[in-house]
């Protein structure tokens, strides 16, 4: 029987290794916070309103950079070819409207956000008017590439 146990608790944990394919770094909070301010700070700047920090939508970009870590690509279909709508959904987020953006590669808030407002489509969703809330995520790869998600809503 102790065997067997031995042998259990060994393949947990081996398994949980082997599928830990995506990292939580110990800033991921303070660079989470970071990009909503850098966001906030480009929407004022043009006189849109400020985005308010969402635990559902934070919870939802961290899971899609999880994904897009695991499987070392960068994407807006998420696990299970979920689309935004559909992976809003599943937290329980009811909107109006929303926005996803997508990066990897960056190895900070600040140059994630600069590399945004740098492409056309990216910095159309940050100054978007009508959304009143954002969440990020931050998360790390296996290879230690970082992938971030921001997404940005309106609820109903």
């Amino acid at each position: 029987m102790k065997t067997v146990f031995g042998a259990f608790m060994f393949l947990v944990a081996f398994s949980g290794a082997v599928l830990a394919d995506c990292a939580v770094p110990r800033d991921a909070g303070a660079q989470a916070a970071q990009v909503l301010a850098l966001v906030n700070a480009e929407r004022r700047q043009r006189g849109l309103n400020a985005l308010a920090q969402d635990d559902a939508l934070a919870g939802a970009a961290g899971d899609h950079s999880c994904f897009m870590a695991e499987s070392g690509r960068m994407s807006h279909v998420g696990k299970g070819g979920r689309k935004l709508a559909a992976r809003l959904r599943g937290v329980g987020y009811g909107y109006r409207a929303a926005a996803e953006n997508v990066a990897y590669g960056y190895r900070d808030a600040g140059r994630v956000v600069h590399g945004w407002m740098q492409s056309d489509g990216h910095r159309r969703n940050i100054l978007m008017r009508g959304v009143t809330e954002a969440g990020a995520g931050l998360r790390i790869g296996r290879d230690g590439r970082p992938y971030w998600t921001l997404i940005l809503g309106r609820p109903r």
